[in-house]
């Protein structure tokens, strides 16, 4: 006498229409990638990116950045925004994800094709995790500009595993976007902290005090510091290598009057 099958609960059944569902979308997936390729082209947008973000930046004091452009620019600002770790971060966590999840379930009962769907979620929550984390705690940006980069991150994730490998592509296309957004928010909050300066030559003959209430610093690249009027709109470029000092102070207040 064979034993009657246990009837499946709602969960149970939920579960295995997923499965099915993620079996099915799995085949329809195109497309393969060359690492070598992918680091190539992204380190290529990567510099872009910051080229781009220098340029938008430096655009809102009618500074035009490009005349005064090097390579290293590119890789300090990638690097002082965090965006650099967190493209590594990204890649990373989505290449070795597999592995803890493969050791979590060897010893169960579970199907093999239930454990390796079961990668996509954990993977979509990592990267948007690894996101907002990045342009957070990391970056120092406010928890929405940590939300703007975690969804698209999850959805790009998702891209991956049900439509096209080369959708991995698509990364460093949103980090360039953020970068964009974040010259625009970096432009507006250095205009609201105006921070004024000290600033002394190298051959100490004329020591340089700007006492000026509209003078303010806007930024530092690798040869040359900036400096703005915000009554004469004017700038004020000077090379590094001139100065032998500088020392900053935060004007309380907004722009002066």
């Amino acid at each position: 006498m064979t034993r009657p099958r246990p009837r499946r609960n709602f969960i149970s059944k939920a579960i295995l229409k997923y499965n099915d569902w993620q079996e099915r979308e799995r085949r329809k997936i195109s497309g393969n990638i060359d690492i070598t390729a992918f680091f190539a082209v992204s380190t290529l947008f990567l510099i872009l990116s910051g080229f781009l973000y220098l340029q938008f930046y430096y655009e809102k004091f009618q500074v035009t950045y490009f005349s005064y452009y090097t390579l290293e620019d590119s890789f300090n600002v990638l690097y002082e925004k965090g965006v650099l770790l967190y493209f590594i971060l990204v890649i990373l966590g989505m290449a070795i994800i597999t592995v803890p999840v493969a050791i979590l379930f060897i010893n169960s009962k579970i199907k093999e094709h239930l454990k390796k769907n079961l990668v996509i979620p954990l993977s979509t929550i990592l990267g948007g995790l690894i996101s907002f984390f990045s342009f957070t705690a990391l970056s120092g940006f406010p928890w929405f500009m940590g939300c703007i980069a975690a969804v698209p991150t999850m959805l790009i994730t998702l891209l991956i595993f049900y439509v096209d490998l080369r959708s991995l592509y698509l990364f460093p296309i949103l980090l360039g976007m953020m970068m964009l957004l974040l010259a625009k928010a970096d432009g507006n909050r250095v205009e609201e902290d105006r921070l004024t300066f000290k600033l002394s030559l190298q051959n100490g003959e004329i020591p340089m005090v700007e006492k000026d209430r509209h003078v303010f610093w806007i930024g530092t690249t690798t040869k040359n510091i900036f400096l703005f009027n915000d009554s004469s709109r004017q700038v004020r470029i000077i090379p590094v290598s001139l100065i032998k000092e500088i020392t900053f102070t935060r004007i309380e207040g907004k722009k002066a009057k």
